[in-house]
């Protein structure tokens, strides 16, 4: 990569994900590559966040406490989507090349890589 593409690429990077859905949410709650600086859960989700604490833990992880917030809050973070209550931020994972993809299934008796 050259010093113009290394330039292009850091300007374009994402500062934050969003992520948000409940099934969404969960999965990046226990990733341990994922660096969650934020959580925003609507008013009603007390009992999702103790399951989302309770995967932390058993995963090893500490995260941040929940914010709980109105649908209305929910609302702009993402975007208007459908985030069912439940949203974070996180930094963004670092980007992958389906080449790089390909090379680590070379070894592998079987692989599947969905795009």
């Amino acid at each position: 990569m050259n010093a113009k593409q290394k330039h292009r690429k850091q300007q374009h990077a994402p500062q934050q994900a969003v992520i948000f859905g409940l099934h969404a949410l969960k999965e990046a709650w226990t990733n341990p590559a994922r660096d969650i600086q934020d959580l925003y859960l609507a008013e009603n989700m007390k009992d999702f966040s103790e399951e989302l604490f309770e995967a932390a833990k058993a995963a090893g992880l500490q995260r941040p406490r929940p914010q709980f917030v109105t649908r209305k809050v929910l609302d702009k973070k993402t975007g208007g989507g459908v985030h069912q209550g439940a949203a974070a931020l996180s930094a963004p994972l670092p980007e992958i090349f389906v080449q790089d993809m390909i090379i680590k299934t070379e070894f592998k008796e079987r692989s599947l890589i969905l795009c």
